[in-house]
């Protein structure tokens, strides 16, 4: 199978994207940023960049043109475009389509039921679609969540810029595959560099597997710190059936629990154990003494 040489990166200006692009660059890969004609973005220095119009077919196909793949690093309010990117990369002749997933197993039948991955499973579905049929190749890349944003953000339920406190999710005891951006990106490099073998497929991965209950641990003694107890508790199954309630109102502040429910919910897919191919896209897993390291460079300096 022939190698992949010219990507074409979509959603480049975002926190993903700016990973992806790195480890694209570091990996000789001829990178060409495509944004929107009408955005001003803060793109990394010295990118090579063309603008299109998302709602035209025929503009995105022109910028897509010269590229082998296409990459999307869309966010949440840009996901609904990308059934049409996928028919642009298929006019221009556009070999592989990588998604913008980098999260929960989509493709697990519990987390594919919840709301906030709509577009998501959308999108996967037309991309089976189309490479049944020849019209193009696909890679899933599933990370779990961000290790590196959960802890920074807080959203890891272990916050300690705010803190330090601690709120479980189902008691904290669900086993979690977590990747960092910066293995996000060298996980979508590796895949396009093994062409052949990531044709068509879910590519999992993860920094580190563990608990919340375990990272809670990891993060104290890293730090040393204590979160006090009692901890906070909360039910995803019932921030679910919360969630729902709100939709039926016109409500969508509830998409958080839902994506809460994805993460931390047993038996939504987020555990990658077994399945992962870090060795294939050159991913090493941390040990005890490399997740230290990860989280005292994370808050070195931070006032927490």
């Amino acid at each position: 199978m022939a190698a992949i040489k010219n990507v074409a990166l979509i959603g480049g200006s975002g926190t993903v994207g700016k990973a992806i692009y790195s480890a694209l660059i570091a990996a000789s890969f001829n990178v060409t940023i495509v944004t929107r004609a009408d955005s001003i973005l803060n793109l990394p220095r010295g990118a090579k960049t063309t603008s299109a119009d998302y709602g035209s077919l025929e503009s995105l196909a022109s910028a897509f043109k010269d590229a082998d793949a296409v990459v999307s690093a869309m966010g949440a309010p840009g996901l609904a475009a990308q059934p049409k990117c996928i028919d642009a990369a298929i006019a221009a002749g556009v070999r592989r389509f990588v998604p913008s997933e980098y999260g929960c197993n989509t493709l697990n039948e519990k987390a594919g039921k919840l709301p906030v991955f709509k577009n998501k499973v959308l999108t996967s579905s037309l991309l089976r679609e189309k490479a049944e049929q020849g019209e193009i190749e696909y890679t899933l890349i599933m990370t779990g969540p961000f290790l590196d944003l959960a802890l920074l953000r807080g959203y890891s339920g272990i916050d300690v810029r705010g803190g330090p406190r601690a709120t479980l999710f189902d008691n904290g005891t669900t086993r979690i595959s977590w990747t960092t951006l910066s293995d996000t990106g060298k996980a979508v490099a590796g895949a396009l560099l093994h062409p052949e073998e990531t044709a068509n497929k879910q590519v999992f991965v993860h920094t580190a597997n563990m608990s919340q209950r375990q990272l809670m641990v990891a993060v104290e003694e890293a730090l040393g710190i204590s979160f006090p107890q009692p901890y906070g508790q909360l039910s995803t199954e019932k921030g679910e059936a919360e969630a729902y309630e709100k939709l039926k109102k016109g409500d969508f502040s509830g998409m958080l629990d839902f994506l809460k429910r994805g993460i931390f919910g047993e038996g939504y897919g987020t555990d990658f154990s077994g399945k992962v191919s870090n060795e294939l896209v050159g991913i090493q897993e941390l040990d005890e003494a490399g997740l230290r390291k990860l989280i005292v460079d994370l808050f070195e300096g931070d006032d927490a």
